[in-house]
């Protein structure tokens, strides 16, 4: 019996360590090792889907361009949702340059209007910014 519980609470500390699905675990740089500032100007950053199929995998690349004389610095990516999955071009962007933050949302078990924002972190005045998808998922059955 003592075996279970000791299994049991070492299992909870176990899963309690683990990062999150949508956590930051590559980003090199945090916000406070970063000291100059720059700029950045997204393509657009809302993607509207419209009408889709239950169960589909929605992608959305959000272009930037690093318009200052620094480099920019991405140090998080947080999704609201388990259901978004992120990939970025590169954690640093040199000045002048461009890259992409592709957002990929699973409408699996989803039914009506479905909104997804993504939380970035980045080296500018303004240090956050939202990605958003949205869709309005179809009840196939």
């Amino acid at each position: 019996m003592n075996f279970i519980y000791l299994l049991i609470i070492v299992l909870f500390f176990a899963h309690c360590s683990k990062k999150k699905r949508n956590e930051i675990e590559y980003f090199p740089y945090t916000s406070s090792e970063i000291k100059e500032l720059t700029k950045i100007s997204f393509q657009n950053q809302k993607y509207n889907f419209g009408n889709v199929s239950n169960d589909t995998l929605l992608i959305a690349k959000f272009n930037f361009k690093n318009n200052g004389d620094d480099n920019l610095y991405i140090t998080h990516v947080l999704p609201d949702c388990n259901c978004t999955n992120y990939n970025v071009s590169n954690d640093t962007t040199e000045s002048g340059d461009y890259g992409y933050i592709e957002l990929m949302m699973n409408t699996n078990g989803k039914i009506g209007e479905v909104v997804s924002t993504t939380r970035i972190e980045v080296n500018t005045k303004d240090r956050f910014y939202h990605l958003t998808m949205t869709a309005y998922v179809l009840n196939d059955q």
